[in-house]
């Protein structure tokens, strides 16, 4: 099993490299505003997907046979098929009325239904991946997905595609790599015996998952894209591009440090839970005090050289991200310290707790929002406000997690 997590945070540390090389490569093709309407249709896509898709992909590893797994993610794949569709028709006929809609620029209404249905393809090629066992998939997933969609986002740009070249190439990555981990599944159970449920009784039998998992990943999504969505609507495009340049930029730290660190330590607390070892809450006081260490590294560095390399490495026209990067390097830093030990939660069986906390997240940054919008706040010190507040959430959570690493002892050291 070590072995195993070891290889997919390989993998995805690579992949994370490859897109941060990306990025250096688009912000060189791309205006700042193509890149705020494409992470902003990235954010909003994020949260749609959850509602399109039901969660159903979530239920793939639990499903009773393997040919009844693959028929649920084709269920899930043409419900997200046929709710994007409508969603196309809906804004595409919005647009031609006198509303607000028809001001907003063409792409969007074919964009956010293609990122969203392309998503969810992906999260499904994900989900049956992980049930079948194909790890070395998922491995290689982690590299090819990054590879495939910077490579068609720079192809795209350099055929002067705007900001839809980057929409192209997200999707393009999405599909194409989905693909990739859909096709050991289907072969699998290609000529396997064993009826498959009905469609209908498969989703009778997970119905549980959009009415009750679908809400929570639209909150757990809204909790990570508000700000992003808040900045665009506040200060416009061209800021929001700024803002999800820095925020792209900064989640590469996190990202590496959640994947090679948070496997390991949510596989050794597992293990000693099962063992009834009473050292649970010790392991994650020690890993938070190293974790907070690097936090702090992190954040020196933001705050007295972040803006002259954000201007080195991205370019002089993005020298604003790196300023917004010192205003929200607080939150960056509660984030880093904390994913890595977030998994403490589900390991001892709290898992509405995460629901809470990503909810008051949400409303804390949605009151923040607000408020700073009514004193009419400049982008500083918004970004600042913003990055305050999720990062108090971010403590809160930590707090939470802490408590259940000490439940678990108590649970288990008697």
């Amino acid at each position: 099993m070590l072995k195993t997590s070891a290889l997919i945070a390989g993998a995805t540390a690579c992949g994370q490299l490859i897109a941060f090389i990306g990025s250096l490569v688009l912000v060189r093709i791309y205006t700042p505003e193509a890149m705020g309407i494409y992470s902003t249709i990235v954010a909003i896509s994020t949260c749609l997907a959850p509602l399109i898709s039901g969660r159903l992909e979530m239920a793939l590893p639990i499903v009773q046979n393997d040919r009844s797994a693959v028929k649920l993610a084709a269920l899930s794949i043409f419900g997200a098929l046929l709710i994007s569709a409508i969603i196309a028709g809906s804004i595409a006929f919005a647009s031609l009325l006198d509303s607000p809609i028809s001001t907003i620029e063409p792409m969007w209404w074919w964009a956010l239904p293609l990122v969203s249905f392309s998503l969810v393809c992906f999260l499904c090629g994900n989900q049956l991946a992980v049930r079948f066992g194909s790890y070395r998939s998922l491995a290689i997933r982690g590299v090819l997905y990054p590879s495939l969609m910077s490579g068609a986002q720079v192809l795209f740009g350099l055929a002067m595609f705007g900001s839809s070249g980057l929409v192209w190439g997200l999707a393009f990555g999405h599909i194409v790599t989905a693909a990739t981990l859909w096709a050991p599944a289907i072969k699998r159970t290609r000529n396997r015996s064993g009826r498959s449920y009905s469609s209908k009784r498969l989703l009778r039998k997970y119905k549980e998952f959009p009415i009750f998992l679908a809400p929570s990943g639209v909150v757990n999504a809204l909790s990570v894209q508000l700000p992003q969505l808040g900045i665009a609507l506040m200060f416009g495009m061209a800021i929001a591009g700024q803002f999800g340049m820095m925020a792209k930029i900064l989640a590469v730290p996190v990202a590496l440090v959640g994947q090679s660190i948070g496997y390991v330590y949510a596989g050794e607390i597992a293990r000693l839970k099962r063992d009834g070892t009473s050292s649970i809450v010790r392991i994650f006081d020690r890993l938070a005090i190293r974790l907070a260490a690097v936090a702090l590294l992190m954040v020196c560095f933001i705050v007295t050289l972040g803006e002259p390399v954000f201007a080195w490495l991205l370019g002089e026209p993005w020298r604003m991200a790196g300023q917004l990067a010192v205003m929200y390097s607080a939150s960056t830093a509660l984030q880093l310290v904390t994913a890595p030990l977030s998994q403490t939660l589900i390991i001892a069986g709290h898992t509405k707790s995460q629901l809470a906390v990503d909810l008051g997240r949400t409303l804390l940054i949605l009151a923040t929002f607000i408020i700073m919008s009514n004193l009419d706040a400049s982008v500083e010190a918004t970004v600042l406000a913003v990055g305050l507040s999720s990062a108090g959430g971010y403590l809160i959570l930590w707090f939470l997690n802490r408590r259940a690493a000490a439940n678990i002892q108590g649970s288990n050291g008697g």
